[in-house]
């Protein structure tokens, strides 16, 4: 069984490209943000309580596909080093399960991250909308740092679509 797993700033394209994957692919599609937006109903974003639930359900929800033996692609906006721990948990999930986790980090230009961050698919959600929020939080944490631990298969997208990186994705695992 394999686990895709997808991270990198807001903006970037994880769930986009997540979806398309999950489309050319076999695999079933948890992101993030069902988990943020839900939990953004209860808590402030960011909060104490906020990371700590985050953490903890995104993986009790992972070990559930890798319980039920399913394939898997999933989003994650990582923070260095903050997140550390969390990904840590997931290896060690991963191993017990044997499950094949597969690192994904998207990057792009700056200038179209704040292109795609004010696209209509983010209203009515908890992502980031403006150039200014985006500013704001990527001056408040480290959002643009590869997972300094696993070995992560980094994509550019700026130009390419959705479907390119998916396809990439797929042809670097061989999956």
């Amino acid at each position: 069984m394999n686990h895709v797993f997808i991270y990198g700033a807001p903006g970037v394209g994880k769930l986009t490209v997540a979806k398309e994957f999950s489309r050319i692919s076999d695999y079933k599609l948890f992101h993030d943000h069902i988990l943020q937006d839900s939990l953004s109903l209860i808590f402030e974003k960011g909060c104490q309580s906020w990371h700590f639930l985050r953490r903890n359900f995104y993986l009790d929800i992972v070990e559930e596909f890798y319980k039920n033996n399913q394939n898997l692609v999933s989003t994650f906006c990582y923070c260095f080093p903050r997140d550390d721990e969390f990904i840590k948990e997931l290896l060690r999930k991963s191993e017990k399960y044997s499950v094949k986790l597969f690192f994904v980090r998207l990057v792009c230009d700056f200038e179209e991250e704040c292109r795609r961050i004010s696209g209509i698919s983010r209203e009515g959600t908890t992502k980031l909308r403006t150039k200014e929020e985006l500013e704001k939080d990527l001056e408040k944490q480290n959002l643009n740092s590869p997972i300094l631990f696993v070995d992560s298969f980094e994509i550019d997208n700026t130009k390419l679509s959705p479907e390119e990186t998916a396809v990439k994705i797929r042809e670097h695992y061989k999956i």
